[in-house]
């Protein structure tokens, strides 16, 4: 095998589970192509479905395995509802928490304590919730 994981010693994903949060855009698309080369079945979470449905799109053209389940990072019923198709899947053999959010355009300074609170909810709350299901 070749690739990103060919070094791996635990690196056949044929067939198995992997659920990628925040797998629509940036590192969470490129992980979610290089698990589903490697014959992972791929869950991408998110909730943009419109950009979900092009990275499925796209790794389905190539052979691979991969759905798309909508749900909110801040909403632990949705993330225990895409874990479960996940282990329904292929088994869960990995997960990668790649959700996540910041305004770089903002600036720290000028974030709203609304803002601050969503952040704190998305890219940690949201990984314990992962981690948790």
């Amino acid at each position: 095998m070749t690739g990103v994981f060919a070094s791996s010693p635990n690196s056949d994903f044929r067939g198995r589970g992997v659920f990628v949060s925040g797998g629509t855009a940036g590192i969470g698309a490129a992980v979610a192509r290089a698990f589903a080369a490697a014959g992972a079945n791929v869950i991408i979470f998110g909730r943009r479905a419109e950009v979900a449905e092009q990275v499925v799109a796209g790794i389905r053209s190539a052979g691979g395995s991969c759905e798309f389940v909508s749900g909110d990072i801040r909403n632990s019923e949705d993330i225990e509802r895409a874990i479960d198709i996940a282990v329904n899947n292929g088994g869960l053999r990995a997960a990668v928490n790649s959700a996540g959010i910041f305004d770089r355009f903002v600036g720290i300074r000028n974030y709203s304590e609304e803002q601050w609170d969503e952040m704190i909810a998305t890219n940690l709350t949201g990984v314990f919730r992962c981690l948790r299901a």
